[in-house]
């Protein structure tokens, strides 16, 4: 890795970082604006299952899990064609 990517992954690394710091802060305040709207938990799951799903997807992104990973199917090509 030459030092602009090293730049980059640190990039995507601290706004995941930042991304999880939004969602634990915000997603306590859906449930408590939910229970204290109507005196029970109604909607607020909703926003916080798609927001976790986007997290999740942030977070694959990011770290390159299993086969959705960029790095990992670029290096996997390089090898296949010997661009090494």
């Amino acid at each position: 890795m030459n030092e602009n990517q090293i730049q980059e992954k640190a990039q995507q690394i601290v706004g995941f970082k930042q991304h999880v710091l939004t969602y634990t802060v915000i997603v306590p305040l859906f449930f408590i604006l939910d229970l204290w709207d109507n005196g029970r938990i109604d909607w607020a799951f909703f926003p916080t299952l798609g927001w976790g799903i986007g997290l999740l997807a942030h977070c694959m992104n990011t770290y390159g899990f299993g086969m959705l990973s960029v790095d990992r199917e670029a290096e996997r090509l390089r090898k296949k064609y010997g661009k090494e």
